[in-house]
């Protein structure tokens, strides 16, 4: 497995032209938007590692989005050789290893990931915290179990993202502490909490004067009523 990723890195040090990077994309079932330098794959359970560090490694690709996708740990090692890509679109594609976390933070490139659906806690977010261009975070249904909830002392790392405007995430167990936590990121100007009470969104709302703050879905109580 080592080799094929190692000759997958290889094949993707050579430039390609948009013609080519469309047949990347469309090899993975995608497709690539070169006045956006967008990369879209859906759905697709075989990713090749090849293609995925062609695309990583183009200049021309500013964004790849794998909604739904299965990813394993050499695909994800594939993405992480990029030096170019702004956003990363994760979502429902399960990354919850810390090694491919920790890989994924060393594209510090980006500026917009979604990581929606995966399952990891802390220690998952920790690692997340070398990605200072990072404005737009989504973690959304991420932490959503007892084992994987983000905690109080979890939450400190987003602090090491200055740049960070919008932010989805998923509060499993939110508490009260949780709030001052939040309400120190200035620079959000967006915020969707899942997992919380009414009374808590107001909390949070009257904490982030100078954000939008609004509930991920339905609060707990109204999905009780």
């Amino acid at each position: 497995m080592k080799t094929a990723l190692i000759l997958a890195l290889f094949i993707s040090s050579l430039p390609l032209h948009a013609a080519d990077t469309a047949a990347e994309a469309k090899s993975l079932g995608g497709e690539f938007d070169a006045a956006t330098g967008a990369v879209v794959v859906k759905k697709n359970k075989t990713l090749d590692t090849t293609a995925i560090s062609a695309l990583a490694t183009d200049a021309k690709v500013k964004s790849i989005t794998l909604d739904g996708c299965t990813l394993n740990s050499d695909g994800v090692a594939a993405l992480a050789i990029s030096k170019t890509l702004t956003a990363l679109k994760l979502e429902h594609t399960m990354v919850n290893k810390l090694p491919d976390l920790k890989a994924l933070a060393g594209i510090t490139t980006l500026e917009e990931l979604n990581l929606g659906g995966s399952d990891f806690g802390d220690e998952g977010l920790a690692s997340l915290g070398a990605l200072y261009n990072l404005r737009v975070l989504h973690l959304g249904h991420v932490g959503r179990s007892n084992k994987t909830a983000f905690t109080t002392e979890g939450l400190k790392t987003l602090a090491k993202l200055p740049k960070l405007e919008s932010l989805i995430i998923h509060l499993h167990k939110p508490d009260d502490a949780m709030i001052p936590v939040l309400a120190g990121l200035k620079m959000l100007k967006d915020v969707k909490v899942g997992g919380i009470s009414s009374d808590y969104l107001k909390k949070l709302q009257s904490a982030m004067p100078q954000a939008k703050v609004a509930s991920r879905g339905p609060t707990t109580d109204a999905v009780k009523k």
